[in-house]
């Protein structure tokens, strides 16, 4: 087509890997409204509330970034993104009819295995199939499209939850992914596709340590809050699935928006925001009510913005913006991994206030240790050029 109307095939392949990227999303989203179902129904502990909701992370951390230094190759993408997606098909049945701790640890390592491999596999497939000449910008519409579908997830999940149930809800995700797998194998790949260079390079990003100890130590934070809440909130005030999905939006709205507006700070003055967080998080281990709970979560999530704005900017600037998204991925990973775990743990200690308290201080460790970390994360203008 020409002219002003929009190409059909390029925004198929906008949409169909925007809604493939989502699905992790609204996944985890779907199983958060569970939580109070594994505390008082399966008799779970906090440490196996924890370790079910980090198990995926655990695979992520250290297979994403792997996947994507090594993945070139359309073809091979796009066969690897259909397996994937079959993979987390089965975990979305597991969900559905699960009882034991144990299948619901395997199905999440299941999906964690396919987010590590389908994550990269979708971005070089997109990456090959878009045109030269607006990638860049398609690319960017992916990002925004999934940044939209995962706020909205949350919602949806809990209505979903609440009008179909466990089974049928984690049946009907596992169709819209068999649909997914169909429309992937059914896209062509045209011979002679053109290679974007900066989207492979295997060259490491400067200092992708500081970047990736940023957005990890935001994502711990991140995965405390998703722990707790469910039990220090949504438990006492009995909330409904689609009512815990709805607080969830909120936080999810609080989080992403902003970070449309925000201009590119100073790493240390966005930490020290993120030091707020941590003793705005200590407040959370003295009070009872429920909703001044959910009132000061709505404060520290609204902390995480700067740091993570900051170290997304300095994960997709440079010519190895490839290589340094795949290792911001792992630092979200292990941040919910370590906060899941660790948030679990505490809560079956010594409830709210170890959990809150001993969290508080680790994040303002790891603030200290990254407020003083020496080096730089941009480009000179020599490394700006593609070799």
């Amino acid at each position: 087509m020409t002219g002003s109307n929009p190409n059909p095939r390029i925004e198929w392949i906008v949409a169909l890997a925007s809604l493939a990227l989502v699905l992790d999303d609204w996944a985890q989203n779907l199983l958060l409204p569970l939580i109070p179902m594994w505390r008082h129904e399966l008799g779970w502990q906090g440490w196996q509330i924890g370790t079910a909701l980090g198990a995926e992370s655990a695979v992520v951390v250290w297979a994403s970034p792997l996947v994507g230094y090594y993945l070139r190759e359309p073809r091979t993408a796009r066969t690897l993104a259909t397996l994937a997606l079959g993979m987390f098909g089965m975990a979305l049945v597991v969900y559905g009819h699960a009882q034991a701790y144990g299948w619901w640890v395997a199905a999440r390592l299941t999906q964690g295995a396919a987010v590590a491999v389908s994550f990269p596999a979708i971005f070089v497939w997109a990456n090959h199939l878009l045109p030269m000449r607006d990638r860049e910008r398609r690319l960017q519409t992916i990002n925004v499209i999934t940044a939209g579908g995962a706020l909205g997830t949350p919602l949806v999940s809990g209505g979903v939850l609440q009008l179909l149930g466990r089974s049928d809800a984690f049946w009907a995700m596992a169709g819209l992914v068999a649909a997914l797998m169909v429309a992937f194998l059914l896209t062509p790949i045209p011979p002679g596709s053109v290679v974007c260079p900066t989207a492979h390079s295997r060259e490491i990003p400067p200092q992708v340590g500081l970047m990736w100890g940023v957005v990890a130590l935001v994502m711990f934070g991140v995965g405390l809050l998703q722990t707790a809440l469910p039990l220090a909130v949504a438990v006492p005030l009995q909330w409904s699935p689609l009512a815990i999905g709805f607080f969830f939006f909120v936080l999810g709205v609080v989080f992403v928006v902003p970070q449309v507006f925000i201009r590119q700070g100073e790493r240390r003055s966005a930490l020290w925001v993120l030091g707020i967080g941590a003793a705005l998080m200590t407040v959370l281990g003295f009070v009872s009510s429920g909703w001044v709970r959910a009132a000061v979560a709505v404060g520290i999530t609204l902390s995480f913005v700067p740091a993570f704005s900051w170290a997304l900017r300095a994960a997709s600037t440079g010519p190895r913006a490839g290589v340094g998204f795949g290792w911001f991925e792992s630092g979200i990973a292990t941040g919910l991994l370590a906060g899941t775990t660790i948030g679990g743990v505490l809560w079956s200690w010594g409830g709210g206030l170890a959990m809150f308290g001993i969290g508080a201080l680790i994040l303002a460790g790891g603030i200290g240790v990254l407020v003083g970390w020496p080096g730089r994360t941009t480009y000179t203008q020599k490394e700006t050029q593609i070799p």
